[in-house]
Order: C-alpha cells, then sequence, then structure tokens
C-alpha cells in the first residue's frame, strides 16, 4: 500500500480534485514521464509558473514522499504577482 501511495493519491487526496492542479504535457515525450524534465516547456514552467501563480507539486525529495512529477503543476494563490 505504501508503495501504490507513492506515486497515487488516496481517493479524495489528490490536488486535481481541489481544481488547482494540472498535468501538463507536450508533444515532444509521452505523457506522465520523467522525461518531460527535459522540455522546453518544462524550462519555461521552472523559469515563469511561479509568477502565473503555480509550483511543482511534487519536486525530487520532496516533504510528502511522494514520487517526482515534473508535469504536475497546481495553482497556489499565494504565490501569484498581482
Amino acid at each position: 500500500i505504501d508503495e501504490i501511495l507513492r506515486v497515487n493519491a488516496a481517493p479524495g487526496y489528490s490536488e486535481h480534485h481541489t481544481g488547482c492542479a494540472i498535468d501538463i504535457g507536450t508533444l515532444e515525450c509521452d505523457a506522465l514521464v520523467e522525461a518531460f524534465e527535459n522540455t522546453p516547456a518544462f524550462t519555461w514552467l521552472q523559469e515563469h509558473a511561479n509568477q502565473h501563480g503555480f509550483v511543482l507539486s511534487y519536486p525530487r525529495g520532496n516533504a510528502a514522499g511522494i514520487a517526482y512529477e515534473p508535469w504536475h503543476w497546481c495553482f497556489k494563490e499565494s504565490t501569484s504577482r498581482i
């Protein structure tokens, strides 16, 4: 169960249920794979997403112990510049 919960959220606990999380992909790589971190889109997100209120939910070594997901971003209004 612990290994499953490292890569899949339990029902009702996904950030997607909040309506604030999105999974981003490109035509340059398969969906929902770590290779997304090697795309220009990921580079742009790292440089600019915070300016629009988005944060990478599960970076490498995150405190929640969730598997690294470079494609998974969440809107956090408090980070947005107004």
